[in-house]
């Protein structure tokens, strides 16, 4: 009898000690590739501002460095994208390990988000009203130039006349670059918070949906775990009571 007791008591702990380290292993796993998910899209976000920041462009090579920008975040997001999926893969090798049950079978690699582009192609409009803006702070310079050469030497009018207009002419030309790198600049950063933003989403769905799918399949181990335990102590609890009978 006491044998019997022991058999029917060592059961139920199993299976209850089986469900509350698949319970914990699970919410632990959860909270922990979340958190990787977010730290690798934060650092994501950090490494491309700071490149974004450094972003220079002369006219005639804008738009070969800004394809190779967009190249670059696409590559990045693929990486981030690679090393979540690739993260969760491994926690669900472990936990597997340690049920004693197999991991969840791999599942095709997520694919790279629509990340769009960061408007740097065309800015027509802008560059024009910056060659305004421009062009009034040059003439302003030229004309300033030009009044104090004509009051340090008046003889030398035409030649205060001619430096103060190529003054102007060349804070003209640096202006307008210096705010279209900055407009660049600031165009740049924006679209990086927004594809990090659709990355840490993403990152967050693929986590949520692979722990889901291997919170199904390590129950569907446990449960089947437990009918075979179950049914082998059946197998010996009928031996036992066949005994108990004779």
């Amino acid at each position: 009898h006491r044998q019997r007791d022991e058999l029917l008591r060592d059961m139920r702990l199993s299976r209850s000690e089986r469900a509350v380290v698949l319970r914990s292993r699970i919410q632990q796993a959860r909270v922990q590739l979340g958190h990787f998910a977010r730290n690798r899209c934060a650092s994501v976000r950090s490494e491309l501002s700071e490149d974004a920041a450094t972003w220079g462009a002369l006219h005639w090579g804008r738009r070969r460095r800004a394809r190779d920008f967009h190249a670059r975040v696409a590559a990045r997001a693929a990486e981030v994208i690679e090393e979540v999926d690739s993260g969760v893969t491994e926690q669900f090798r472990d936990i597997a390990g340690e049920l004693g049950c197999t991991a969840p079978s791999a599942v095709p690699a997520a694919a790279v988000p629509e990340l769009g582009t960061a408007g740097l192609m065309s800015r027509r409009l802008e560059t024009q009203l910056m060659m305004v803006l421009g062009a009034g702070f040059g003439l302003g310079v030229a004309l300033a130039a030009g009044r104090l050469f004509t009051g340090l030497a008046p003889g030398l009018s035409v030649a205060g006349a001619t430096a103060g207009g190529l003054l102007g002419v060349l804070l003209t030309v640096w202006v307008v670059r210096l705010r279209g790198l900055l407009h660049d600049r600031a165009q740049l950063d924006r679209w990086v918070g927004r594809v990090a933003a659709v990355l840490r989403e993403d990152t967050e769905a693929l986590v949520a949906t692979r722990v889901l799918a291997a919170e199904t399949a390590f129950t569907a181990a446990a449960v089947a775990a437990d009918e075979r335990a179950a049914a082998d102590t059946a197998r010996r609890v009928a031996d036992i009571d066949a005994r108990l009978r004779e």
